[in-house]
């Protein structure tokens, strides 16, 4: 892991998005061995850095629109709620469903439902029940995907409705 952290501090420097996208984590534990925060053990490597990092990492989109998808979903299905960086790759990946919806639900379509749900829930963790902001980006995200597919609609509402009523 700290020759990915290597990679991805001299990309980040050099504003290389391609090998920047490639030495980005992959799994959702590398994410957080690298910008989590740990109360036993502190600050990950690039904890400091993480806002930074990840809008970096989505400025990359439209360089890598063939893997970017794929490793978006890979993180977030793994996911889960916690604050700083996982908060704001997580408000990032709703703004990227938000703007790019059709892409997202092809993706989402090839995938089974049991790796689905997961998704959804990361997109959705993190807030407690009736809370305006969470039901607001629900009712924005549940409607774009709707209108597309139905079926990764009702998934995501399912969780949705699962985890907050």
């Amino acid at each position: 892991m700290e020759i990915k952290a290597d990679f991805l501090k001299e990309a980040y420097s050099k504003n290389n998005y391609f090998v920047f996208f490639k030495e980005f984590p992959d799994t959702f534990e590398d994410f957080l061995s690298l910008y989590g925060f740990d109360d036993e053990k502190g600050a990950m490597p690039f904890y400091s850095c993480y806002d930074k990092h990840v809008r970096f990492f989505f400025d990359s989109y439209d360089l890598n629109k063939e893997k970017f998808i794929p490793k978006l979903f890979n993180l977030a299905k793994e996911g889960h709620w916690e604050a700083d960086a996982t908060g704001l790759l997580r408000d990032k990946i709703s703004d990227f469903i938000k703007k790019h919806s059709k892409d997202m639900v092809e993706y989402l379509e090839t995938k089974p439902d049991d790796e689905v749900v997961p998704f959804w829930h990361y997109v959705f963790d993190g807030s407690s029940r009736n809370n305006p902001v969470s039901d607001a980006k629900f009712n924005t995200i549940y409607k774009l995907i709707k209108a597309i597919n139905k079926k990764q609609a009702n998934i995501l509402k399912e969780e949705f409705l699962r985890m907050y009523r």
